[in-house]
């Protein structure tokens, strides 16, 4: 299970582990809190009062200090897994939704013709349609693309990084998806996606 770490304002910064999710709570860098109770931690007893220390950890948590992340201008790292999950699984020629070992990164304009390796020249494809396609462009195999290529949103790259998202995460990230995404709710099964109810 991973803690959705957020700025002050409200903006996604990283999924952390319950255990640095505790140190920031130990560091009083906690400015607020969303979601339900994931985890409770025990510490000492006050020498004191003789009050044991506890810790309750959010599936959500504000920070303080200086975002890492930023919502202008910044690009989702691209990797096959992502790739896939934003194209749901489906390639892009012949329209088949697969298991992730049976997809591949395909080149919209080939590498051999100066394409990129880029959201926008990248698109999923099944074995068969990549072979068929070869170092040609869609137009020169006579291919048309059944979907655009698009740069996921900073939103939807959290959710395309965690497969294990609790659903008040999941609920918190899609009120932010653009409305053009292919993250409906709806596509959850086809993306692969876990989303649990807290325990």
């Amino acid at each position: 299970m991973r803690v959705l770490k957020l700025s002050a304002h409200g903006l996604p910064q990283s999924w952390i582990t319950l255990g640095e999710a505790v140190l920031h709570y130990a560091a009083d860098d906690v400015r607020w809190t969303m979601g339900s109770s994931v985890a409770v931690f025990h510490g000492g007893h006050n020498a004191v009062s003789g009050l044991q220390s506890c810790i309750e950890v959010h599936s959500i948590i504000g920070t303080r200090g200086v975002p890492r992340t930023h919502q202008q201008g910044m690009t989702p790292g691209l990797t096959g897994p992502k790739l896939f999950a934003r194209d749901c699984n489906m390639c892009a020629y012949c329209g088949k939704t697969l298991a992730v070992e049976h997809l591949t990164r395909e080149h919209i304009v080939p590498i051999c013709q100066n394409g990129q390796n880029t959201w926008m020249n990248l698109v999923t494809a099944c074995a068969s349609c990549n072979h068929r396609k070869g170092p040609r462009t869609p137009e020169q195999a006579c291919m048309p693309l059944l979907y655009a290529p698009y740069v996921p949103s900073i939103w939807e790259d959290f959710i395309l990084r965690n497969r294990r998202i609790l659903a008040d995460q999941m609920e918190f990230l899609r009120m932010h998806v653009p409305k053009t995404s292919r993250l409906a709710p709806a596509k959850d099964h086809a993306l692969g996606f876990e989303t649990f109810s807290h325990v």
